[in-house]
């Protein structure tokens, strides 16, 4: 046997020393995990829904079909439930999850809150379980640290605050539970944990995407971790590129794409604003180093980082020369510590993996940044700041006084209590939309979509208000915020279209007219700004333009209740009944409960000499 390099890091010797290994110890462990999740997420279970949870929850027709909907869930993508797009993503168990949650207990924030409140409690478990494999001869306060370090980090409120962020919850749990599993393997070669393993790695792939950098993570951690040759590693990772290549087979029979379906827009990502290849790959490394600064300083957070609260650089800016230095670094670091087999170079090693797929550096994302892609990688920074440590004031981690050591505790106390704080502070901006929009255009000013998120809660707000005044005061300020939004990104099709909204509640029909045929200009596509023009020419009786537009919308949105109504509606007032009756059919059979179509079919049929086949509309046009 060659004899092994010295290291500059702290020695792990055969020193025993105690470890929670009983079943007792065990249980000890889960409350301490428990009550760290309840301490620092237990003001969440009074929020509501927010965000993306309509998406993935309360509008998604899948999800609120329950049991019933497990079927849709497994043949279709993530959001085809919510808005009949079958593409981008495809994570059956996430929604699996939500469906179950539905059918058992409704519609009830809370109980959703409380869900991922345990489940992350689990995740800061299974960390400590993890980095006890990894770290066999230390002190039992290592992984308890890490675990810990992991466990406060404010990056991780976006994913555990918001009911949606569940997919990366549940993805983390997957994935680092087939490194534990397969660690469990590699000691005691019993392979009911390989297949526990290879089982989890499968779930984690349909919980998200990110899942497929751990094909990389599961050769690096055998490597660092374990004695096994490079021929034995390749081979063993030959079972996770099988289950890889499964998955892709399924995703590939049930999306109709697997990426976008269409050409990315700057309103989704900043980067796509870039006009070089250069500037965009200068400006995603710089992104790069705004996530390690995220890391180490966690403030300001934000929702979003939309255009362009993140202006697109050249390679000269400072700001990615400063990160293509840093990563450079880290890369050279890494390689070094590799060979030393130092378990400094898995903890910058899995957050690069990890954070590979969601870099916009490789494929282009739909967003620019966002918060909950730390999720994972921020375990690697869990790692290396305890080790870090450690290591700057010679702290042996084998030690059986490590914790009493004062340069090792105190540094360390400092980081945990003030991740603490900042989480527990910044999970209340996630209690409701108005709340987390308004802390939006705090810390993402110059982002587009803050300030059109914001204007469309005031708006909501002022089409629910019983009081002219306050009605009109909302309104008002929903306008300007649309403004600003439209300000930072004039092709912000989504913002003009919400103020041609408004308008029309505010009876300025003509400013509203003009602000969707702004919105037709910018997205042709856009099917509800040509119906509302439509609607506009209807109200002024100028039924053959009217007729037009909705034609158009119908020719985009064929399956609107609304538009095909519509349809109806202009057919009818131009006295082509029998064409009105078809449409008003076709309306009813999109939308059952729709009154006021139920209500103008029993005219039509009346107008038309049928009065007994009305009967029956009349009565479903007057039920409450």
């Amino acid at each position: 046997m060659s004899k092994k390099k010295k290291s500059r890091g702290p020695k792990i010797s055969s020193q025993k020393v105690p470890q929670p290994g009983s079943d007792k110890g065990k249980w000890k462990m889960m409350l301490l995990f428990l009550s760290v999740a309840f301490v620092l997420y237990g003001n969440t279970l009074g929020h509501n829904y927010a965000l993306d949870d309509d998406v993935v929850f309360l509008k998604n027709q899948f999800v609120q079909n329950g049991f019933a909907g497990f079927g849709d869930i497994l043949s279709n993508g993530f959001i085809t439930g919510f808005n009949g797009t079958n593409d981008q993503s495809y994570r059956p168990l996430v929604l699996i999850a939500f469906a179950t949650e539905h059918a058992v207990f409704g519609n009830v924030p809370a109980v959703g809150h409380l869900i991922n409140l345990l489940l992350y409690a689990c995740c800061g478990f299974l960390v400590f379980r993890l980095m006890e494999l990894f770290f066999k001869e230390a002190n039992v306060w290592v992984p308890i640290l890490i675990a810990l370090l992991f466990m406060v980090h404010p990056v991780h409120t976006e994913a555990v605050a918001n009911i949606k962020g569940r997919d990366d919850i549940l993805h983390f749990l997957f994935a680092i539970g087939s490194l534990y599993f397969l660690m469990k393997y590699v000691d005691n070669r019993d392979r009911k944990q390989l297949i526990w393993s290879g089982l989890s790695y499968f779930a984690a792939l349909l919980c998200k995407e990110m899942a497929v950098t751990f094909l990389a993570v599961i050769p690096l951690t055998l490597w660092m971790f374990s004695d096994w040759k490079w021929k034995t590693i390749a081979v063993q990772t030959g079972m996770y590129a099988g289950i890889l290549g499964l998955y892709l087979l399924i995703r590939l029979s049930v999306l109709n794409g697997l990426t976008f379906d269409e050409d990315m827009q700057i309103v989704n990502n900043g980067l796509a604003a870039a006009t070089t290849e250069t500037d965009r790959l200068a400006t995603a490394v710089m992104i790069m180093g705004m996530y390690v600064k995220l890391l180490f300083l966690p403030h300001p957070l934000s929702w979003d980082y939309s255009f362009n609260q993140i202006p697109v650089v050249g390679p000269g800016s400072w700001e990615a020369l400063l990160s293509i230095i840093l990563f450079l670094g880290l890369g050279l670091a890494s390689i070094r510590l590799f060979i030393k087999k130092d378990p400094l170079a898995w903890g910058i090693l899995f957050f690069l993996i990890t954070m590979s797929i969601v870099s916009n550096i490789f494929i282009m994302l739909g967003a620019t940044m966002g918060e909950r892609f730390l999720f994972t990688p921020s375990l690697g920074f869990a790692m290396i700041l305890v080790l870090l440590i450690a290591r700057l004031n010679k702290s042996e981690l084998t030690s059986l006084v490590l914790i009493r050591k004062k340069p090792f505790v105190i540094p360390i106390g400092i980081v945990l209590l003030l991740f603490s704080v900042k989480t527990m502070s910044r999970n209340t901006v996630w209690k409701d939309n108005l709340s987390l929009y308004e802390s939006g255009v705090v810390s993402a000013p110059n982002s587009t979509r803050t300030w059109s998120a914001l204007g469309t809660s005031y708006r909501l707000q002022a089409e629910a208000s019983q009081y002219p005044s306050e009605r009109q005061s909302l309104f008002n300020e929903a306008l300007r915020c649309y403004r600003k939004s439209v300000e930072i990104l004039d092709d912000n099709f989504e913002s003009w279209y919400n103020m041609g909204v408004v308008y029309n509640q505010l009876g300025a029909t003509d400013n509203a007219l003009a602000t969707f045929r702004k919105t037709v200009s910018i997205s042709p596509s856009y099917a509800n700004a040509w119906n509302n023009i439509g609607v506009h020419y209807f109200g002024i009786t100028q039924y053959d333009s009217a007729r037009v537009n909705f034609q158009r919308a119908y020719d985009l949105a064929p399956s609107d209740a609304n538009i095909v109504s519509n349809m109806g509606l202009i057919h009818h007032n131009q006295g082509d009944l029998a064409a009105a009756i078809n449409w008003y059919l076709q309306g009813l059979q999109l939308d059952p409960n729709n009154r006021n179509t139920a209500k103008n079919l029993a005219l039509a049929y009346r107008q038309n000499g049928e009065p007994d086949k009305a009967v029956p509309y009349e009565n479903l046009s007057r039920r409450p």
